[in-house]
């Protein structure tokens, strides 16, 4: 007598060692069953960690459907197979014969089979719901308590939200590159030399609001909180602050920072707050850079001498008798502008980790009223709060930068051995920078000088 062939089918919703143990055992006990009644397992199917119930899709669950051949499909538990009425009418399509170790033989060919199958679905389905239910109502109560909902530990805290002290030093480290002027690059590739660190977006990592100890749940900061903080209030915020800079903007062949004013000065044809890009131009066979309106291929300016003119009256004021008081302005954060944007942040950052579930359309919409508040406070903070802009540059309270440095020649150094980041952060503190067109009254109608072209306002 020929052994009946089967298939195997196995699912677990959440893994949470990430090790298939659940699997695992749902496929050993599997295997059991069928050797002690004498059948033969010819393929399994599996699917670790994906819920039957959210929508989303299953390999194995596919790859079972589109099988060549039909045999017989022998699980746990029906409901490891499907607990939706829409993947068990996918099933009836098929008129398979399931068996299950915790349960009876269905046989979807037969009107029978396929009413007890609708039933036993209907049940898991409502179970299903309840479940959901009863867990939104404990993680709601948890968090209230400031117990941190995460799915697994996130790097520089533990599940329960405790200091990681190795991890939490690399999370200081890097912030405290990224506020003495290294880009977010930088930061990411010392990251990925690390073994154990995180390989991801410096912003978002560093934008994170639990690193200040903040607990969000479901977009809304909690009044207790669990969570140790791994960064000060004062650094987190200045660190967010900086990240969100449009100053720090890139350009260039893959995202390298190649200009002092691309996307920090503006257009003064358009009038619509269009900024400037850098490109390349080719006249003679020689290749001269210039900045150009983003929106219209016009108002051209030569990049080398643009970049001379305001960089010159930036020395200027970091040169004058109202220095101290420039650098002193720049280090004050509005009152109540922190808290306001930590807890936007922490709204954000909680629609972020939901958002794959909603469709991007869905997802923007609600978000947009977060986003564009905490643009306009971002903005607000860069221009009155980057503790770290001029340092390097400040001079003591009581003296001038002319008395602080020896010559011109020092600042001149000072000011070139900066970062890019740094300098475009400065120069985006410090003015407005707005490009004008250059009339055309020179000889044969070329472009006359620069003279007032560049109109640069203090803020």
């Amino acid at each position: 007598m020929t052994a009946m062939e089967v298939d195997v089918y196995a699912r677990i919703s959440d893994d949470q060692t990430g090790e298939a143990r659940g699997v695992e055992a749902q496929l050993a006990e599997c295997r059991a069953h069928a050797e002690v009644r004498g059948w033969e397992v010819v393929d399994v199917f599996r699917d670790d960690s994906i819920s039957a119930t959210k929508g989303r899709r299953r390999p194995g669950f596919e790859a079972l459907l589109d099988r060549p051949v039909r045999r017989p499909v022998l699980v746990w538990h029906i409901d490891r197979l499907q607990r939706t009425m829409r993947d068990l009418e996918r099933l009836l399509d098929q008129d398979l014969e399931i068996h299950g170790v915790q349960g009876d033989r269905l046989d979807l060919s037969t009107p029978d089979g396929r009413m007890t199958a609708r039933i036993v679905t209907s049940v898991s389905q409502r179970e299903g719901e309840h479940k959901a239910a009863r867990q939104k109502v404990a993680n709601k109560a948890l968090a209230a308590k400031g117990v941190p909902m995460w799915r697994q530990a996130p790097f520089g805290h533990t599940a329960k939200g405790a200091i990681v002290p190795e991890e939490a030093a690399v999370v200081r480290e890097a912030a405290e590159r990224v506020l003495a002027g290294e880009s977010a690059r930088s930061v990411r590739r010392w990251l990925q030399a690390l073994p154990g660190a995180p390989d991801t977006n410096v912003n978002r990592f560093l934008s994170n609001p639990r690193l200040a100890g903040h607990n969000y749940y479901l977009g809304e900061r909690t009044a207790e909180s669990q969570i140790e903080p791994i960064l000060d209030e004062a650094t987190f915020s200045d660190l967010a602050a900086l990240l969100g800079d449009p100053a720090r903007r890139t350009s260039g062949a893959r995202g390298k920072v190649t200009s002092l004013l691309t996307s920090i000065a503006r257009c003064g044809v358009c009038g619509d707050g269009t900024t400037l890009r850098t490109v390349t131009e080719v006249k003679k066979g020689d290749r001269h850079a210039m900045y150009r309106c983003r929106a219209v291929s016009h108002n051209p300016h030569p990049r080398p001498t643009v970049d001379i003119e305001v960089v010159t009256a930036t020395l200027d004021l970091l040169e004058s008798d109202e220095a101290p008081e420039i650098v002193e302005r720049h280090s004050r954060a509005p009152e109540g502008v922190r808290d306001r944007l930590a807890d936007l942040r922490g709204r954000l950052a909680e629609w972020q980790e939901v958002g794959s579930t909603l469709p991007p359309v869905e997802y923007m919409r609600v978000t947009r009223p977060v986003r564009e508040e905490l643009a306009a406070l971002e903005d607000q903070m860069r221009r009155s709060s980057h503790r770290s802009v001029f340092e390097g540059l400040e001079a003591p309270a009581d003296a001038s930068m002319r008395q602080w440095y020896d010559n011109r020649r020092e600042l001149i150094s000072r000011f070139d051995g900066l970062p890019l980041l740094k300098r475009r952060e400065i120069v985006s503190t410090l003015w407005t920078v707005t490009l004008h067109p250059r009339p055309r009254t020179g000889p044969k109608g070329r472009y006359a000088p620069r003279a007032g072209t560049v109109e640069l306002v203090r803020k």
